[in-house]
C-alpha cells in the first residue's frame, strides 16, 4: 500500500460556498465553528470505538486527541475547499484501519443526520452519552441559521451537503415530541 493509498481512508474535504459569494472566502468565525464541531464528533467517535469510558463532562483523553487530530491543508481554487486529514501525532497511536473507521462512522453520521435516520445513527453510535454528544457536534459545525452558507462534507466520493437549515433539522430530529 501506498503512502497516497495509506492517507486515502483519512482524508475528508470541507466545501464552503455562498450564493451571494463572488470571491472564494469564508468567515473565519464559520471554518472555526465547522473545525471545532468536527474534530469534536471525530474524537468523541474515536472514544466510543476504542471503547473509552464517557465522563460527566466528555473530556477527551490525550491520546485520543493526539491519535485522532484533524489537519488542515492548503485550500483549493475553486469554491473555498478545505482539504483536511485525520493524523496521529504518534504513528503507533491510531492504526490506519482504526482512523479509516472512524472516519467511516463521522461519514455515516452525517448522512444518517441528513436523511433524518434516527435509528442509523444509534446503529452507528449506540451509546446514548456518546451519540448525544456526536450529535451536538454535527450540530454546530453545520452553518449556522440565515447565515446562506453551505457546507458540503466530502469523503470517498461521498458527499453530505449542510445548509443553513442544518441545526434546526438536526435539532428537530432529537427533539422530543
Amino acid at each position: 500500500m501506498s503512502e497516497a493509498d495509506d492517507h486515502l481512508g483519512r482524508r475528508l474535504q470541507f466545501r464552503f460556498s455562498r450564493a451571494a459569494n463572488v470571491r472564494p472566502a469564508v468567515a473565519a468565525s464559520v471554518l472555526i465553528q465547522t473545525l471545532e464541531g468536527a474534530q469534536r464528533a471525530i474524537w468523541l467517535i474515536a472514544l466510543a470505538k476504542e471503547q473509552k469510558d464517557i465522563k460527566s463532562r466528555a473530556r477527551i483523553p490525550s491520546e485520543i486527541e493526539q491519535s485522532y487530530r484533524l489537519k488542515c491543508e492548503v485550500p483549493q481554487v475553486g469554491s473555498y475547499l478545505l482539504p483536511a486529514l485525520v493524523e496521529s501525532v504518534q504513528p503507533q497511536l491510531a492504526t490506519t484501519d482504526r482512523v479509516n473507521e472512524v472516519l467511516s462512522t463521522f461519514e455515516g453520521v452525517a448522512g444518517a443526520l441528513q436523511s433524518q435516520k434516527r435509528d442509523v445513527v444509534a446503529d452507528y453510535l449506540p451509546d446514548t452519552a456518546i451519540r448525544k454528544r456526536v450529535v451536538d457536534a454535527f450540530q454546530q459545525l453545520g452553518p449556522k441559521p440565515g447565515s446562506g452558507w453551505r457546507l458540503d462534507l466530502s469523503r470517498n466520493g461521498t458527499t453530505v451537503r449542510m445548509d443553513d437549515k442544518w441545526q434546526r433539522l438536526v435539532r428537530k430530529m432529537y427533539t422530543p415530541n
